[in-house]
């Protein structure tokens, strides 16, 4: 068994994304705390407590991202299905990760690995791997889906 890094990570939103994130780094080992709209936030907004993987939807984000701003960047992880632009460009320094799989409910399916950025890749990449979840440190695959949604006039995701 390949040693993982990552050891702690607090996993905003479980929804299908997150369940399945949380799953993958718990197959790895990795000690995951699941934080809900009702549970976790004053634990996950402590320093020292490893990763902070941001999973939610869309329309949550900037209210999560808001409730998280004490947390330091180095710990943060946003991992979106789609490429959120207007929020990100105020984050240049958190871990990004784009997702390609499909999943609901038990059906769950890799379309392609799912590329990850930033401070926290190489990490996140590994325990995501060993747990079963493909996840290449990508740098040039994200900054292309940078590129392709700067040019997407009207478009607020890029799925």
């Amino acid at each position: 068994m390949i040693r993982i890094a990552l050891s702690r990570a607090d996993v905003v939103g479980m929804g299908e994304v997150g369940r399945r994130l949380a799953g993958a780094l718990s197959r790895a080992g990795v000690q995951t705390i699941p934080v809900t709209r009702t549970q976790g936030w004053d634990e996950a907004r402590e320093e020292d407590r490893g990763a902070c993987i941001v999973c939610v939807r869309e329309g949550s984000l900037a209210d999560v991202l808001d409730t998280l701003h004490n947390v330091p960047s180095k710990r943060r992880a946003l991992i979106q299905k789609g490429w959120i632009r207007p929020l990100l460009h105020d984050l240049p320094d958190a871990t990004r990760g784009l997702i390609w799989f499909t999943s609901r409910k038990e059906f769950f399916q890799i379309l392609r690995p799912s590329p990850v950025s930033g401070h926290l890749a190489g990490d996140l990449a590994l325990a995501l791997a060993e747990g079963g979840l493909a996840a290449p440190v990508n740098s040039e695959l994200l900054r292309l889906c940078d590129r392709i949604c700067a040019t997407t006039p009207n478009r607020e995701t890029l799925s």
